[in-house]
């Protein structure tokens, strides 16, 4: 069994929760109105909630996301050495581009989110692009990581995943720019 072969069993899997979770919610809704006497009327309108909800969070949820944690994106102009950093670890990786966003807050903080690399998104708040660059380089890099993984995320992907993401982390306490834990 290849990559690609686990790849395509995670797309299917993605689509079957999809079905079941309005299959779900359908079956519920059509008990309730069995019972409370409104026949298909609530079933059909909780298919229709349930359709709409299951589409926006598979092609929204990185937007959900981003919004709510007050995340704007940024270009090469104002976050230079930050934007620089990102598209070389992406050109490097072989990754597409993803979009920089940053989040006005001081705690050093970072996440990744989208469906798949191609729309792949990084935050981070504003202290993350004042670090050292040898910190920066080893977060952006583990991020650029979790893209990766965002196209698949089977279990014998991740141990060699980490074991690659912890590379940066091992480099920053050789050099003596972290300290040891």
């Amino acid at each position: 069994m290849t990559i690609y072969n686990n790849i395509g069993s995670n797309k299917r899997k993605t689509w079957l929760l999809m079905i079941f979770f309005i299959l779900f919610f359908f079956g519920v809704s059509y008990v309730l109105g069995k019972s409370l006497g409104y026949g298909l009327s609530l079933a059909g309108i909780m298919l229709i909630i349930s359709g709409l909800m299951s589409f926006a969070s598979y092609y929204y949820s990185d937007k959900i996301v981003l919004s709510m944690s007050g995340a704007k994106e940024v270009d090469k102009k104002s976050h230079r050495e930050f934007h620089d950093i990102v598209e070389n670890l992406s050109i490097a990786s072989g990754l597409p581009m993803p979009k920089i966003y940053v989040i006005q807050d001081p705690a050093p903080n970072a996440f990744a989110t989208g469906r798949d690399p191609r729309h792949a998104s990084i935050a981070a708040t504003t202290s993350i692009p004042a670090m050292t660059l040898p910190k920066v380089v080893c977060l952006v890099s583990r991020k650029l990581l979790f893209a990766v993984l965002m196209k698949n995320c089977e279990p014998f992907v991740l141990g060699p995943a980490f074991a690659m993401a912890s590379v940066p982390r091992r480099y920053l306490r050789m050099t003596g720019s972290s300290s040891k834990r």
